[in-house]
Formats: C-alpha cells, sequence, structure tokens
C-alpha cells in the first residue's frame, strides 16, 4: 500500500468537505460544483471505477493515490482541460474472494465512529502510515457479501474550526427497485475528544454496491454510469442537528473552501 503525492496543497481538497452536502441542498446556488457519480465497469468485467465528479469550475491540482494492493487504488484526479477533478476508487472484483482481507476485523462505521449507512460491517483496508499524512486514505471492502466497495478520504485540515464534529451528510446518488441506496457518498466529520480537542479528522466517503448495479443491468461493460445527486442529503451522528437543514451555514462553510480550492 502507498501513498503518492503530486502537490503537497492537501488543503484544496476541503471542497469536498462541503460541496457534497451541497450538490442537492434546494436553493442554492452551487448546485453545480458536482456533476454527479460516474460508475464504469470495464469490458471483461473485473474493474470498477467509482468516482465523484466536479464541475469544471473546480480545478484543483492535487493529484494523490493508495494502492490497495494489487487490486487497485483510491485516487484523488486532479483538473485539467480535457479532466474533470474527481475523487473516487478503482478496484479488481476480485479482492472481495482474497482471505487476506476476509481475516481483517470488519466495521460498521467510518472513520469518525458515524455509522457508513450500508447496513452490515465491511472490511476496512487502511494504510500502515495512517494519520500521518496531509490526506489519508481507506478502503472498504464487502466480503461478507460481495456487494460494496467504498473509500474514505481523511484530511488534516478537515477539524471542528471548518466543519461540525460527530456527524455525517449522506447524498444519495443512485437506488434499487426497493428504495436502497445504490450509490452514495457521505461527508462526515471530526471526532472531538471528551474535553472538545480534536481526535480524529473528517473527510469523504463514497460507496457503491457494484454487485446490484450490475445484476439490475445499470452499468454496461465498456461504458460509463453517470448518477446525479438527490435534492437533499440526509445528515447523521450525535451532533445531526447542527446542520440539518440549515443551508445558508453549508453555504457558507463551502465559500470559504472555494477560496482555498482556487488558489492551487
Amino acid at each position: 500500500m502507498k501513498m503518492n503525492f503530486r502537490s503537497t496543497q492537501v488543503l484544496s481538497v476541503g471542497m469536498m468537505v462541503v460541496s457534497l452536502a451541497l450538490a442537492g441542498c434546494k436553493g442554492s446556488a452551487t448546485t453545480s460544483m458536482i456533476q454527479g457519480v460516474n460508475v464504469s465497469l470495464s469490458s471483461d468485467l473485473q474493474t470498477v471505477n467509482v468516482a465523484v465528479v466536479f464541475a469544471s469550475s473546480v480545478q484543483s491540482t492535487l493529484s494523490a493515490s493508495y494502492s490497495v494492493g494489487s487490486y487497485g487504488d483510491v485516487f484523488v484526479q486532479p483538473y485539467s482541460a480535457t479532466q474533470p477533478f474527481e475523487a473516487g476508487f478503482q478496484i479488481n472484483t476480485n479482492i472481495i474472494n482474497d482471505q487476506k482481507y476476509a481475516t481483517l476485523t470488519p466495521t460498521s462505521v467510518l472513520p469518525n465512529g458515524v455509522t457508513t449507512g450500508i447496513g452490515y460491517p465491511v472490511v476496512q483496508v487502511t494504510s500502515p502510515t495512517l494519520n500521518t499524512n496531509f490526506a489519508d486514505f481507506v478502503a472498504y471492502v464487502d466480503v461478507k457479501e460481495g456487494n460494496w466497495l467504498g473509500m474514505a478520504a481523511i484530511f488534516s485540515f478537515a477539524t471542528n474550526q471548518y466543519f461540525p464534529a460527530d456527524l455525517s451528510l449522506t447524498q444519495v446518488f443512485e437506488r434499487d427497485s426497493a428504495g436502497n441506496p445504490e450509490v452514495f457518498a457521505s461527508v462526515y466529520g471530526p471526532t472531538d475528544n471528551s474535553d472538545g480537542t480534536l481526535s480524529r479528522n473528517g473527510g469523504i466517503a463514497l460507496f457503491a454496491n457494484v454487485k446490484e448495479l450490475i445484476a439490475a443491468k445499470k452499468l454496461t461493460p465498456g461504458k460509463t454510469a453517470s448518477f446525479k445527486a438527490e435534492l437533499i442529503p440526509s445528515v447523521s451522528g450525535k451532533n445531526a442537528k447542527a446542520l440539518a437543514g440549515k443551508y445558508d451555514e453549508m453555504e457558507r462553510l463551502q465559500d470559504v473552501f472555494v477560496g482555498l480550492l482556487n488558489k492551487y
């Protein structure tokens, strides 16, 4: 597992901590910051690429990746004239059959302790150097049911100075026929100690029920499927009331991050 940084200006990724939550907020003038989530399946049905895609107005030069064994990468990809700014993962689905990962302790929560929203535990694959960089990545593998793949990024700047602690805002991009989320992203806040000091930074998470997307024929091998955000994000966690319905505050937070983002 490795971390590669072409830019040390990881602060620019802070935009993701708010812009995802705003992607579906009614009345927000900033909804165009997020185009949606793209999901593509390789022609041999072996590799899936899932990415949150930002609008062309987001021009971060940040590039970072975390290799999940030999199966693929969790990544942040910089903006270019031909490529939008993205964050996501590209993983070979055979990872769910690797017994090395099956022996890891599964988890039902994001790095800040708020539930992932999947409904049952999945394996969390972390870097040995977790919490030593400006940004760290975590990969999630559903070794139990073989349904879900996901990622989370932990950002050193995502402190309670910018984002309320102990909560998660979740944006659904696609649901199955029963109304259950199939593709969703969560922006999660930091975790505080009992004395109010910072315990764990916040970040962003992205999950896709790849097995169900394929079974429902929503993915065509060799092509990309695009999913748009639902109107309103849901809020969970101990401090969920801190942002629930407060779209003006969300927009104020976004303005702070936009200023940082557009410097890099």
